[in-house]
């Protein structure tokens, strides 16, 4: 049984100026675990956190598209809520969105820094 690795070399580091490199990065085989590894590790933020701001640049980037994407979809819909009722809703919806992101904040300082 052939055991399947994907490619994941569009997503690995360049030497374009665009990306961080090394020459293991640049000289890894495309395909290769090597090169599924630096592809994966662009992800994360990295031990020392050098790479968050390439990780926001990209995660910016698809939030952007993502935002766009909505916005183009189906214009001629109308929003479904009475804007005052969806405004409320938001709002709660917001502040539960931030009491968790504070927990876990607080929980990440309290155990990894």
């Amino acid at each position: 049984m052939s055991t399947w690795l994907p490619n994941l070399s569009l997503f690995s580091p360049s030497n374009d100026g665009q990306c961080p490199a090394t020459s293991e990065s640049v000289n890894a085989v495309p395909g290769s675990l090597r090169d599924a590894h630096y592809a994966a590790s662009a992800w994360f933020l990295g031990p020392k956190a050098e790479n968050a701001d390439y990780l926001k640049m990209f995660v910016e980037t698809i939030l952007e598209d993502l935002t766009q994407c909505r916005r183009n979809f189906a214009p001629e819909d109308e929003v479904s809520m009475l804007s005052s009722l969806l405004d409320e809703l938001m709002k709660i919806g917001h502040a539960g969105l931030r009491r968790r992101k504070n927990c876990l904040v607080t929980h990440i300082h309290e155990k990894y820094v």
